[in-house]
């Protein structure tokens, strides 16, 4: 899923943009959850990571991989993967950086 998120929007995404968004995939979320199957994901397991991401990120830095990863998921949901966005709902901890 991720990969074809990434496939599907690359071609509109400006240079700065695939600057900014391919390495939140590569280095964090792929990493995490890359081999969890879609529909088994739940909440639980990505408030996890914004928890994990929040000891060592700044609080805009988590609010970006949260879009990202919604974002990822919402297509997930346009191809009748998931019947709800796991994502949806998901906070942002307390952020160890500003």
């Amino acid at each position: 899923l991720w990969n074809r998120f990434v496939s599907s929007k690359a071609h509109v995404w400006s240079a700065g943009a695939k600057r900014a968004v391919l390495p939140v995939f590569e280095n964090h979320i792929i990493p995490a959850l890359g081999e969890a199957l879609v529909r088994e994901l739940r909440p639980v397991h990505l408030q996890a990571l914004m928890a994990d991401m929040a000891k060592t990120l700044s609080h805009s830095t988590c609010h970006k991989y949260r879009t990202y990863a919604k974002r990822a998921l919402d297509l997930a949901l346009e191809e009748g993967v998931i019947a709800t966005n796991p994502a949806a709902k998901l906070s942002i901890p307390q952020t160890k950086a500003p």
